[in-house]
This record gives C-alpha cells, structure tokens and sequence, in this order.
C-alpha cells in the first residue's frame, strides 16, 4: 500500500540519451499520450489518439493559419509527425529532462547528476543510469514513492 500524500515521481532511461528521466505522474502521462499519437499512421489514428486541444492547434497552426481548413487531412490519410511544429527540433512533445531540476530535490541533482547542454534545446540535468540504485533508495528515504515505468514513453 502507498502512502498517497507521498510525492510519487516516475522514472525510465530516455531513449534519446540514455540518462534517468524522473518526472511526476501527470507529465509522464500526458508526454507518453502526445509520443502516441504523433506515432500514429493515419491522420484519423492521430486525431483519436491526440488530446483535442493539441489536435486543434496543431491543425490551427497548419491549416487554418494559412487560411485553407479546408486543406484539413482526411481520416484515412497518411500522417507524418514532421507536420507537428517543434517535433524534429526537439521542442515537442515537452522534453521533460530540462524541468528535473525543478522536480527532484536539491541534493540529487548535486550528487548524482551534471548540467548539460544541448545545441537546440539548452541545459538540463544530466543522471547517468548507473546511478539508478542510489537515486531511488535516496528519493525512497526522503519520502519519495518511486516508479520505474519503462511501459511508458518520456524523456
């Protein structure tokens, strides 16, 4: 049984960089239902699978914008997550890796992780996976519910 005031954070190895990601439950979820999505193949799949917010200014951005709704892909056509702003720069879904710092305690980061740096999308907190171990016992003894979830998809 978990204690359910506890602060739960869930974690995984990014595919992107091979660090720990840690993030809190909600962002985790909300990152791996975008990540879904923008793997659909077809543009009805992805409007399914998308949050319907996201859907809207995605296809505001891209359609209706430029002033043609009317150009709005079909269901049944092919859909191609480079039609996403931000998504080959890196810039979305969120890149939940740059916020660990305002996730996880103080002493962590100092510990067990470095600050580095990427061409496009600036610092973030590096924890390389060999510390896996040590993270969680620590986070687990700050009172910390801690979660590897390797089923999701959030870096």
């Amino acid at each position: 049984m978990t204690n359910n005031s506890a602060p739960t954070l869930w974690y995984r190895q990014a595919a992107g960089n091979g660090d720990l990601v840690f993030a809190e439950p909600s962002e985790a979820l909300y990152t791996d239902t975008l990540n879904q999505a923008l793997r659909a193949s077809t543009w009805g799949e992805f409007r399914k699978l998308m949050p319907e917010d996201q859907y809207e200014e995605i296809v505001m951005s891209q359609y209706e914008y430029i002033g043609e709704p009317e150009l709005v892909p079909a269901d049944e056509d092919e859909f191609d997550s480079g039609i996403v702003p931000g998504y080959h720069d890196g810039d979305y879904p969120p890149w939940l890796q740059k916020d660990m710092e305002d996730v996880l305690p103080e002493n962590i980061a100092k510990e067990y992780g470095t600050i580095a740096s990427t061409v496009l999308n600036g610092n973030y907190l590096s924890l390389p996976p060999e510390y896996e171990h040590q993270i969680v016992d620590s986070l687990k003894r700050q009172g910390y519910v801690v979660e590897r979830r390797d089923d999701l998809s959030f870096s």
